[in-house]
């Protein structure tokens, strides 16, 4: 994308092909449309932070410790994760059921814009439901702004960015910080270089509506992205 710093690339194609400036000021998606921009474009990109941070409130709880677990999540098994239920400890892998389900509603948002060419009602119902605090706002001006230019490098249709928890640096009931890897194979035909260091803020909303898309209330308040190793406060204690 050619900037020295790719601010919010992350989930879906609404970034792709945002304007310069909404791009620099953009503090979410800084992975996958991060990735679809510099594919998209064919440019390279440098290391990365966002221009404004929005912070999750403390938690009132005492925070929940975690353990790392590398046996896959399956839908089919009796002990497959239910990232709708809130675990008495919080582990990998319900952090990552939790991602599976904002992605896919992210994917959806992105296979809309790229087959009607506009932000539905829909599309901002549903970046409402995953998005919260300053970056809904945020995502709806870069999804309205993100119509047309090249998607030669997309696939059709794209699938969804599959985002993978390296280490949770901070988990309570209504807060959760971690570090991520992403998988854009399923989007882009060339997913080109990943980023670094990555790391994602979730925050609850301890509001369930029959409604809504989102069905772990889980939503997304902070994102950063380095295409070099990096470290970044914990947001949920701030």
């Amino acid at each position: 994308m050619g900037f020295p710093r790719p601010l919010r690339a992350g989930r879906s194609l609404k970034n792709t092909l945002a304007p310069a400036s909404s791009r620099r000021e953009s503090t979410r998606e800084a992975m996958r449309r991060w990735t679809l921009i510099a594919a998209a474009a064919g440019l390279s990109l440098a290391g990365c932070s966002t221009t404004s941070r929005p912070i999750a409130s403390a938690s009132t709880q005492p925070a929940i410790s975690s353990t790392t677990s590398t046996s896959p999540i399956t839908t089919t098994s009796p002990n497959a994760i239910n990232p709708d239920v809130i675990p008495a400890v919080i582990t990998i892998p319900y952090v990552d059921a939790v991602f599976k389900v904002l992605e896919h509603i992210d994917g959806n948002i992105s296979r809309s814009l790229l087959l009607t060419g506009r932000l539905t009602q829909q599309d901002i119902m549903d970046l409402r439901a995953i998005y919260s605090g300053a970056l809904y706002a945020q995502e709806v001006k870069i999804a309205q702004q993100s119509i047309g230019g090249d998607l030669s490098n997309v696939r059709r249709p794209p699938g969804d960015v599959i985002i993978k928890v390296l280490r949770i640096i901070y988990a309570s009931r209504d807060c959760i910080f971690v570090s991520t890897q992403s998988d854009y194979s399923s989007v882009l035909i060339d997913p080109g270089q990943s980023p670094a260091s990555s790391f994602f803020g979730l925050r609850q909303t301890g509001i369930q509506s029959s409604t809504s898309v989102n069905s772990t209330r889980w939503t997304i308040f902070f994102n950063e992205v380095f295409m070099q190793p990096a470290t970044v406060p914990d947001q949920c204690e701030k």
